[in-house]
């Protein structure tokens, strides 16, 4: 049988989903007008911006709110707002 090589000092890449606890938090204290930022790192715009409206989403399923959200794309940051 043979060995499986052991790799030593591999960087670990960054999480790839959205810290739904802390844009919870976030969602809950924003007030209409409010905006908030997402970077775009090393992940396509698109595959970010679907995290952040299935956040939302999500919040506003759970919260039982009708609060509405738009995003914008800022030199390579996703920026939210809550419009209602």
């Amino acid at each position: 049988m043979e060995t499986i090589k052991i790799d030593k000092n591999i960087h670990i890449p960054t999480k790839k989903r959205m810290n739904s606890k802390k844009l919870y938090l976030t969602f809950e204290n924003m007030e209409v007008g409010d905006s908030f930022v997402i970077p775009i790192i090393g992940e396509k715009e698109s595959l970010v911006r679907s995290r952040l409206y299935a956040t939302a989403r999500n919040f506003k399923l759970y919260k039982g709110v009708n609060w509405t959200f738009t995003t914008r794309v800022i030199d390579n940051k996703i920026r939210i707002w809550r419009i209602s």
